[in-house]
């Protein structure tokens, strides 16, 4: 008998006597079949990926006759296997009549006598990765305990395939990318901590690593390399793609010079597309902030200078705050005109004060032309004994814009050495009798920054000798002049004398007449503003009469004490009679001077009184006066 053939013969069957090997006997030809062909299929699969599994089946009707198992005729069976995590999913299929399917996995799954999770994917065409399959065709089988059952020692036909399916799913590809750009926002406050943009991303590298999430080992099988890309796009809502170049499972991308990015958002993406599903996967990196801005014209706007009296001045004259505008302030400035910042101006700057002056205070406002929120200013002294790039250093970027809210306040030092630990905020050291060199700069917050400019500030607390000359200031008078007598500075020729009397303010030309005592201010300023006070008191000015008022006790006896109360603020004299009957008892005629003792003193009589009047006391409060004069009656006034 050969295998895998139809086995067709005569039987013959002799017997022979065994005694003597004389007898024999045959009998014969009996007709043998033995069919041992296994039955024969095709299978076919295809070696690529596909969305779906295909498994296409071919097989002739194919049975075997009653003798070869003694039954009626028995057909061919067809076992699908698929093999699942545990046993096999198993369609059986009669080749009773011949089999055409052209794909086993468009069949129902009631068809299959197991149905595990791999199959059901299978036919729902959700299953990504691989598959194997075994086609196991004989006469009678069945499948059963987990493997394949035979009637007896029958051929059976196999084949095995493996299946490769890759439908779309949630994710196929992991992509990887990192990259050289940074978050510069991160802690940033200032330019002092670099550029918080970009200005350009010519240079920047992005790393690009692939896999396939799902079926490791298939690495590249899956990608479309002709559709999988690296872009830098604009994050404007539409994704704009400013650059793309191809690439593979790995790649390193740098963004190539010459794309004059605007200002914006950008975002990188790495785009991988599946070459069978179609399903794009894609990576992202962004925040990607790029910023062009330019440092637009700036400078000096204004200045302010303001001096603050000690508070145990009452009533100084009223010194407004000083402002001086140089370029753009604002952008309807009618004190500028031109609107231009034009050359640095040269400052000159007062630093005196003196018993009545308390401090000075000056402010400098810088601005830009630019409208841009992130403009920053830095200003720094680089005056002769200074440490420039120390100061520079040490000196912070602040936020400047393009009307004059924030300024740097002038703080006078002694010298060069105390210049670096003065700078705190807006702060700007300047050494005092000292032209300063002052540098300035703008920078925006993307780090492009302006060339460095240059003024001079001169600090100086020299001022202008000032006398002024009362006539006159020996006797007191009704009249009272003042006269500049000396006018003198050292750095200002051309001076002017103001005088404010409380209520108003004069030019001093010539001599002017001063009507109070108190409160006579006499000033002139400098060309630094340094100012020189006078307060002249007119002592001897007696424009105004005494006021007087009297009150007397009740007598007793002979004596009598008369208050009188005098409010002046010049010395004067008491004149003092009796009624004139009384004054002719006395032999006086006309009124007599009473002895005014000193401040809160006593004056008495040492010798025999001729108006009897023998005590006088005082007493002082203030500009008030209150003479007690204590007398007695030389006569009977009634007898009178």
């Amino acid at each position: 008998l050969e295998d895998n053939e139809l086995n067709e013969s005569d039987l013959y069957i002799r017997a022979t006597d065994c005694s003597s090997n004389q007898n024999t006997q045959e009998s014969g030809p009996y007709g043998f079949t033995k069919d041992l062909a296994a039955p024969v299929f095709t299978s076919e699969v295809s070696g690529n990926l596909t969305k779906k599994a295909i498994l296409k089946l071919t097989a002739p009707e194919q049975t075997v006759s009653e003798e070869v198992y003694g039954e009626s005729e028995l057909p061919a069976v067809v076992l699908i296997m698929l093999e699942e995590a545990e046993g096999y999913s198993v369609k059986t299929v009669s080749a009773d009549s011949d089999i055409w399917i052209e794909n086993v996995f468009d069949s129902e799954e009631d068809s299959w006598t197991r149905r595990a999770g791999l199959l059901k994917k299978l036919l729902e065409g959700t299953y990504y990765g691989e598959a194997n399959v075994k086609i196991v065709m004989g006469y009678g089988i069945s499948f059963k305990d987990g493997k394949v059952k035979k009637l007896g020692d029958e051929k059976l036909s196999e084949q095995e395939h493996i299946l490769y399916t890759a439908p779309s799913q949630d994710k196929i590809h992991n992509i990887v990318m990192t990259s050289s750009v940074r978050n510069l926002r991160d802690g940033w406050s200032s330019p002092d901590d670099g550029a918080k943009y970009y200005t350009d991303l010519a240079g920047c590298t992005f790393n690009i690593s692939v896999s396939n999430a799902l079926m490791e080992k298939w690495g590249a099988r899956d990608m479309d390399f002709s559709n999988s890309y690296f872009a830098l796009c604009k994050d404007n809502g539409n994704g704009e793609e400013i650059y793309q170049t191809p690439i593979g499972m790995s790649a390193q991308i740098s963004i190539p010079a010459g794309l004059n990015l605007e200002k914006g958002e950008y975002y990188a993406k790495a785009v991988v597309k599946a070459k069978t599903s179609g399903q794009v996967d894609e990576a992202r990196s962004r925040n990607i902030e790029v910023d062009v801005t330019k440092p637009s014209d700036f400078g000096l706007a204004k200045t302010e200078s303001e001096i603050i009296f000690k508070d145990s001045i009452t009533c100084p004259p009223p010194i407004d705050k000083k402002t001086a505008y140089y370029g753009y302030y604002a952008v309807d400035n009618l004190d500028n005109p031109d609107k231009s910042y034009g050359s640095a101006p040269q400052l000159f700057l007062g630093s005196a004060t003196d018993e009545i002056i308390q401090e000075v205070k000056h402010r400098l406002y810088f601005t830009t032309l630019s409208t841009n929120e992130e403009m920053y200013i830095k200003l720094w002294n680089a005056s002769q004994g200074v440490d420039t790039k120390d100061s520079k250093r040490v000196a912070k970027w602040l936020p400047v814009g393009n009307k004059s809210s924030n300024a740097f306040n002038v703080i006078i030092v002694d010298s060069a050495e105390d210049v670096i630990s003065n700078y705190d905020g807006y702060n700007i050291p300047l050494i005092n009798n000292e032209e300063n060199i002052v540098y300035y700069q703008v920078c925006h917050a993307n780090g492009e920054s302006s060339g460095e400019r240059v003024m001079l500030i001169n600090v100086s607390d020299e001022k202008a000798e000032l006398e002024v000359e009362l006539t006159s200031e020996d006797k007191p008078s009704q009249t009272v002049t003042a006269t500049v007598t000396k006018l003198e500075s050292i750095s200002t020729p051309e001076l002017e004398v103001m005088y404010w009397n409380g209520t108003d303010t004069l030019k001093v030309i010539g001599d002017i007449d001063i009507l109070q005592r108190d409160n006579n201010w006499f000033y002139t300023q400098n060309v630094y503003g340094n100012y020189t006070f006078l307060n002249k008191e007119a002592a001897q000015l007696d424009n105004e009469g005494p006021s007087i008022s009297t009150s007397q006790d009740q007598s007793e006896g002979d004596g009598y004490a008369i208050s009188v109360f005098i409010y002046d603020e010049n010395p004067f004299e008491l004149f003092f009679k009796f009624d004139d009957d009384y004054m002719s008892q006395l032999g006086l005629d006309g009124y007599f001077v009473l002895d005014i003792p000193q401040e809160d003193g006593v004056w008495v009589e040492k010798n025999i009184s001729k108006n009897g009047i023998y005590k006088i006391e005082r007493r002082d409060t203030g500009s008030e006066i209150e003479l007690i004069i204590y007398g007695v009656y030389l006569f009977d006034q009634n007898a009178a």
